[in-house]
């Protein structure tokens, strides 16, 4: 009993003195430093059948322009014909440009994909599915450009979701003196997800308010999901019973607390979050069949100038959650960990972790594990196990 009473005390003091914001999922990128070439090799299992990979991964750069490729070589270990659309030769991992803020665009895996404040598209992932090894179909396009007060933002994935959001910023409101940020947004599936999921579209519109800086922004959204057959109607039409409506506040706290607190009315055949983190990789969750209150929380903590990061989020009217942790250079290694229960339940949960060792010579290791709960109990693993060298001065570009 005195050692939970210790521990309780220890992570109460934690979260006294450490940073807070709004969970999000975590990869090994955001911990550690790219290299303009680098190669790797080693054990990988994709759709059940094991393969030796090879592959250099150079990172180019062109008038600000951002590329970075994958030339892969799979060396089947099983026998048989069949072989996975996930191998891919040549991989486009990345490529971007951004210009002074103005517009800009990014291709790649597209992850922690929210336009507006996560009622209808809450943390979307495009490359959920499939295996630990990335392939051309686990990305996506996003582009936004402003023009003055407006901005615009567009995204397309290979499986062809599709999400638009619109946005127009007040300069002040009378009174308050305080600028004004009002969205409309539309996403839509156009041909669903095979097995799991029917064509869907949705819309929304949400306005924020920075009362106070960092400090406090409070917001509105109100979203409605099409039935599977109108999605080519106009909004309202055919949305009895499929609207929600969230308001809440987030900000930072003097840069030690981030945070997010909500309440969500939501009608009996919406459903929250739809377009998520977990969107590609699960079926379509049941609706609560009645009307519903809730509320959603979330916050985040790093150690150590980020060296530690730490989050999770909470929706009470789904019993939805993401947890995340990363770390960067602890005992040689670096890594993160992300766990997810979406609103299908902890059957239908998502674990992720991915771990880097730095031997501190050529070469360095690299784990990665994944796992897709299945209700029936067929768990869907894919993992790989591999070794990376530093190319940097091999290659001259």
């Amino acid at each position: 009993m005195k050692t939970c009473q210790s521990l309780l005390c220890a992570l109460m003091l934690m979260c006294m003195v450490i940073p807070f914001h709004a969970a999000e999922k975590y990869t090994l990128d955001d911990f550690e430093t790219n290299t303009r070439v680098s190669g790797s090799g080693g054990l990988t299992m994709i759709d059940d059948r094991y393969y030796l990979q090879t592959a250099i991964n150079p990172n180019l750069s062109w008038l600000g322009a951002e590329v970075g490729l994958g030339l892969n070589l799979f060396l089947p270990l099983q026998g048989g014909n069949n072989s996975s659309p996930q191998l891919d030769m040549i991989t486009i991992r990345h490529f971007g440009y951004n210009y002074k803020d103005r517009f800009g665009f990014r291709w790649g895996r597209l992850s922690n994909i929210t336009f507006g404040h996560g009622l209808l598209m809450d943390n979307y992932d495009s490359g959920s599915a499939g295996s630990t090894t990335f392939s051309n179909e686990q990305a996506g396009f996003l582009g936004f450009a402003s023009f003055g007060r407006l901005r615009t933002d567009a995204l397309i994935t290979y499986t062809q979701v599709q999400a638009a959001r619109l946005s127009y910023r007040l300069s002040t409101i009378p009174v308050i003196e305080t600028p004004l940020i009002l969205g409309l947004n539309v996403v839509r599936d156009k041909d669903g997800i095979v097995i799991l999921r029917t064509p869907q579209m949705g819309y929304s519109i949400d306005f924020g308010i920075p009362l106070a800086g960092e400090f406090l922004t409070v917001y509105s959204e109100f979203a409605e999901l099409k039935q599977d057959d109108l999605i080519s109607e106009l909004p309202l039409k055919g949305s009895k019973g499929r609207r929600g409506f969230a308001a809440g506040g987030k900000g930072n706290i003097f840069n030690f607390i981030s945070y997010i607190a909500e309440y969500r009315y939501i009608q009996s055949e919406f459903i929250p979050g739809y377009f998520n983190s977990t969107y590609e990789t699960t079926s379509r969750p049941n609706s609560n069949g009645s009307d519903s209150h809730g509320f959603l929380v979330g916050a985040y903590t790093h150690l150590m100038n980020d060296y530690i990061k730490a989050g999770a989020t909470y929706e009470s009217v789904t019993q939805s959650a993401i947890a995340s942790v990363g770390w960067r250079e602890i005992g040689k290694t670096i890594g993160v960990i992300n766990y997810t229960i979406p609103s299908q339940g902890r059957d239908s949960a998502l674990m992720e972790a991915n771990v880097l060792y730095k031997t501190g010579g050529i070469f360095d290791y690299v784990l990665q594990f994944r796992r897709q709960y299945s209700p029936n109990g067929n768990d869907v693993d894919s993992y790989a196990v591999s070794f990376r060298a530093n190319l940097d001065s091999v290659f001259p570009f």
